[in-house]
């Protein structure tokens, strides 16, 4: 899977499920996705933007109490998807792997 599909993949998952909160390790197995650090980076990502919210919530798939992911109704619309922010997502990943790999 490319890594622009994954913010993508994401997002569309809570907007199906708008005002569900879900954990990136359940967004992570819901979706069949590797690393949970990539669902963490692109929904931290997408919670700076309109129309999601991240916050210390019960999941509602686990239900334990962790940094859970919302899409949520903003100014009465539905969350669109914030290409911004999955461009910026994937410009953070590059930068940290081209990090990595310096050390």
């Amino acid at each position: 899977m490319s890594a622009r599909a994954i913010p993508e993949k994401i997002s569309n998952f809570l907007v199906q499920r708008l005002g569900r909160m879900y954990c990136d390790s359940c967004i992570q197995e819901r979706l069949g996705l590797r690393w949970r650090q990539q669902v963490q980076l692109v929904a931290a990502t997408l919670a700076v933007t309109p129309g999601y919210n991240r916050s210390l919530a019960e999941c509602c798939n686990c239900h334990q109490p962790k940094q859970v992911t919302q899409a949520v109704r903003s100014n009465g619309a539905a969350p669109t998807q914030p290409a911004e922010a999955m461009t910026a997502a994937h410009r953070v990943g590059k930068a940290r792997s081209a990090t990595a790999n310096n050390r």
